[in-house]
C-alpha cells in the first residue's frame, strides 16, 4: 500500500506548521493569557501531526495493528480532545485582555484544573470504544472507528457552543479575530460532511487543526498586527491626553479669569478714582487681596496636579510633630472660613503620640483640601476635624474624619477622578473649580503615601470624609491638649521687631519685585538696599556689610545659584542668604540649602512666612 495518500495532508500540515513556528519564534511575543494558550495549541498540533505520521509509517511496516499502533491511536485521540477543549479556553481568554498578572496566574491555575478533569472524563469514554486502522476503500491507514466518533461529536458540540459565544459576543471579541475561527469551523463541518456523504474516511483532523492554527497566526496572533495595534492605541492615548490637557486648560480659563477680573477691575478703579477715601482703598484692596489668594490657590492646584500626572511628585519624609501639623491646618482653615456662618473645630485624641516620621506636607495638603471641599458644600452649620489613631508597634494608623452639616456633595462627585474632571467642561453644568481639583489632588496624594479615603453622605446628618494614613512613631509621649494656652495662630501675637540698625540687601532683576519686598520689609524698619543682577550683588557685598540678603533665583546672565557660589568663594563677609523663587515643589528647599543658601522663601511672598523668617534670624515670636 502506498503511504503518501495516507500521510499527504499530514506532511503538508507539518511543512506549514514548521514554517509558521520559525516565524513565530523569530518575532517578539507578548506575555498574555491568549498567547500562552496559542503557543500550547501550536506545540500540540505539531505533536499530533508527528503522532499521525508515526502511526501511518508503523502501519505500513506491520501486517496487523499491534500495541504500538494502539498507543499511538489512543494518544492521538487524547491529543485531539485536549485540542478541542483548549480552543474553548482560547476564545474565552480573548475577552480577558487587560487583566492583571496576578489574575492571569489565578485563571491559569483554575482553568488547568477544570480542563484536566473534562479531558480525563472524555478520554475515558473514548477508551471504552474501539479504534479502526483503515479507511477510504480500505486502502488508507487512518485513525478511525467509534472512538474517533467521540472526537467528531465533541467537535460539533464545541462548534455550537463557540458559535453561540462568538455571536453573542459578551467577551467583546472583534470581527477580525472571529474570522479565522469561523473559517476553521466551516472547514471542519464541510470536510466531515463530505466524508459522510461519499463514505470515504481519511486523516483530516490534524490538517484542519493546522489550517486553524495558521489562520490564527496571520490574524489574531499576528505579532506585527499586535504591534501596530499597540502603536495605534498609544497614538490614540497620546491624542486623548493632549486633548485632555487642552480641554483642562480651556475649562480652567473661567476660574482663572474670575479672580483676574476682580484684581484688574478694582486696580483700574483705584488708579482712575479722583477722590479716594481710606474706606474705599481698604475695601477695594481687600477685594484684590481675596481674589489674589483665590488665584494663587488655583495656580498651586494646577501645578500640583501637573506634577502628580507627570509622575514628578515624590515622597519627602522627615520628622514632624502632630502639634505643628494641627496648628498649620487650623491656621489656613481659620483664614478661609466664614466664622459668622460656619463653626470650625478640631478634636485631637490626647493619647496620640507627639512625634512622627512621614511626609507632613502631603498630609497637610490632603486634609486642608478635604476641609476646603467640605466648606464649599456647607453654607452654614459646623465643620469638624476629628483626629484619632490606632497604635501597632512603632506605627500609628491615623484616622482623620472631616464632618460637615452640608448635603450638596454627592458620592458620584467625590468619586470623580482627574480624567473625569477634564471632561466636565463638555457638560451643560460646568462646575469646575479649584476646590474640586483640590479634592482630586488629595485623593491622589493619599494613594501616593499608602493611605485610603472614603466618603459617606448621611441623610439628615451631613457628610463625612474618612482619611486613613499609616505613620511611623518617633516619640510615644502623649500629645495632650494641643490648644491649651494662648492661640498660636493669632498673627497679632507676633511682636513686630524694630530692626532699624540692620541692613538688608534685596537682589532681583524685576524692580516691581524689589518694590514689593521693600514694602513688606519696611515694617521692620530695616535699612534696605537693592541690586538688579548677580554681578551688582557681588560688588555691593564687597563694599558694604549686610545682616541679611534676599537673592532671586531666576535672573539673566548670572542666576541666583551661580551668584551664591561666587559669594561663597569670594572670601567676603557673607550674612545669611535667603533664596527668593517661584519654585515651590517638595524637596526644593533642601536643594537650595545644599547649594549654600541659608533659607528659602517662595514667591509670591507670604507675610506670615516672611515674619517667621525675620524672627528666626533677629528675634523670637512671642
Amino acid at each position: 500500500m502506498d503511504l503518501f495518500p495516507s500521510i499527504g495532508l499530514t506532511i503538508c500540515g507539518l511543512v506549514f506548521l514548521f514554517l509558521i513556528t520559525l516565524m513565530y519564534v523569530s518575532k517578539k511575543k507578548y506575555d498574555s493569557l491568549e498567547n500562552t494558550i496559542y503557543r500550547f495549541l501550536l506545540i500540540l498540533t505539531m505533536i499530533l501531526l508527528f503522532i499521525e505520521l508515526f502511526f501511518v509509517i508503523s502501519m505500513g511496516k506491520v501486517s496487523s495493528p499491534g500495541i504500538i499502533n494502539e498507543v499511538l491511536a489512543r494518544s492521538y485521540i487524547l491529543g485531539c480532545i485536549i485540542w478541542f477543549t483548549c480552543l474553548i479556553v482560547y476564545i474565552w481568554s480573548l475577552g480577558k485582555k487587560g487583566i492583571s498578572k496576578d489574575k492571569v496566574r489565578k485563571y491559569k491555575r483554575n482553568i488547568s484544573i477544570i480542563w484536566l478533569l473534562v479531558d480525563f472524563f472524555l478520554f475515558i469514554i473514548s477508551c471504552l470504544l474501539p479504534v479502526s486502522y483503515v479507511g477510504g476503500n480500505d486502502d488508507l491507514y487512518v485513525i478511525g472507528g467509534e472512538a474517533v466518533y467521540v472526537l467528531y461529536l465533541i467537535g460539533f458540540v464545541i462548534i455550537i457552543i463557540l458559535l453561540f459565544a462568538l455571536l453573542n459576543n459578551k467577551a467583546g471579541v472583534e470581527l477580525k479575530q472571529k474570522l479565522p475561527l469561523y473559517f476553521a469551523f466551516i472547514l471542519f463541518v464541510s470536510t466531515t460532511a463530505i466524508q459522510w456523504i461519499i463514505d470515504y474516511d481519511f486523516n483530516d483532523l490534524t490538517y484542519i487543526f493546522t489550517v486553524a492554527v495558521v489562520a490564527m497566526y496571520f490574524t489574531i496572533e499576528s505579532q506585527d498586527n499586535k504591534l501596530l495595534n499597540e502603536l495605534e492605541k498609544a497614538k490614540d492615548e497620546a491624542v486623548l491626553a493632549d486633548n485632555a490637557k487642552t480641554e483642562f486648560l480651556s475649562n480652567m480659563s473661567h476660574e482663572i479669569r474670575t479672580p483676574l477680573n476682580t484684581i484688574l477691575g478694582f486696580s483700574e478703579s483705584l488708579l482712575s478714582e479722583k477722590t479716594l477715601t481710606k474706606e474705599v482703598v481698604k475695601r477695594d484692596t481687600q477685594s484684590i487681596h481675596d481674589a489674589s489668594v483665590t488665584l494663587l490657590d488655583l495656580i498651586n492646584n494646577i501645578l500640583d496636579i501637573s506634577r502628580i500626572e507627570s509622575g514628578k511628585e515624590k515622597l519627602d519624609e522627615k520628622e514632624y510633630s502632630l502639634q505643628s501639623l494641627v496648628f498649620e491646618i487650623n491656621s489656613i482653615i481659620a483664614s478661609k472660613i466664614n466664622k459668622d456662618a460656619i463653626e470650625f473645630k478640631i478634636n485631637v485624641n490626647q493619647d496620640l503620640p507627639s512625634m512622627f516620621y512621614g511626609d507632613q506636607v502631603k498630609i497637610y495638603k490632603i486634609i486642608t483640601c478635604t476641609i476646603l471641599n467640605a466648606i464649599k458644600y456647607t453654607n452654614y452649620g459646623k465643620i469638624t476635624l476629628d483626629i484619632n489613631g490606632t497604635l501597632d508597634g512603632d506605627n500609628c494608623l491615623f484616622e482623620f474624619v472631616v464632618s460637615n452639616t452640608g448635603h450638596a456633595m454627592k458620592t458620584e462627585d467625590f468619586e470623580k477622578d482627574f480624567n473625569d474632571f477634564v471632561k466636565l467642561g463638555n457638560s451643560t453644568q460646568n462646575n469646575i473649580d479649584s476646590t474640586m481639583l483640590g479634592l482630586i489632588i488629595a485623593k491622589r496624594l493619599v494613594l501616593m503615601i499608602g493611605g485610603d479615603m472614603e466618603f459617606k453622605n448621611e441623610t439628615g446628618k451631613g457628610t463625612k470624609y474618612f482619611i486613613r494614613i499609616n505613620q511611623k512613631v518617633l516619640s510615644f509621649d502623649k500629645v495632650g491638649n494641643i490648644f491649651d494656652g494662648a492661640d498660636k495662630n493669632d498673627s497679632s501675637s507676633v511682636k513686630m521687631l524694630d530692626l532699624h540698625d540692620k541692613n538688608v540687601l534685596i537682589v532681583d532683576d524685576n524692580n516691581v519685585n524689589i518694590k514689593l519686598a521693600s514694602r513688606m520689609l519696611s515694617q521692620y524698619n530695616f535699612n534696605i538696599s537693592s541690586a538688579n543682577s548677580g554681578a551688582e550683588c557681588l560688588e555691593m557685598v564687597k563694599k558694604n556689610k549686610y545682616d541679611l540678603i534676599f537673592l532671586d533665583h531666576m535672573m539673566p546672565e548670572m542666576d541666583g545659584i551661580t551668584t551664591m557660589k561666587l559669594l561663597i568663594s569670594s572670601g567676603y563677609s557673607i550674612p545669611p542668604v535667603v533664596v527668593l523663587t517661584a519654585n515651590s515643589y517638595d524637596g526644593i528647599k533642601e536643594k537650595y540649602i545644599k547649594d549654600g543658601f541659608s533659607d528659602y522663601l517662595s514667591k509670591p511672598i507670604n507675610y506670615k512666612e516672611l515674619s517667621k523668617l525675620i524672627n528666626k534670624y533677629f528675634g523670637k515670636e512671642e
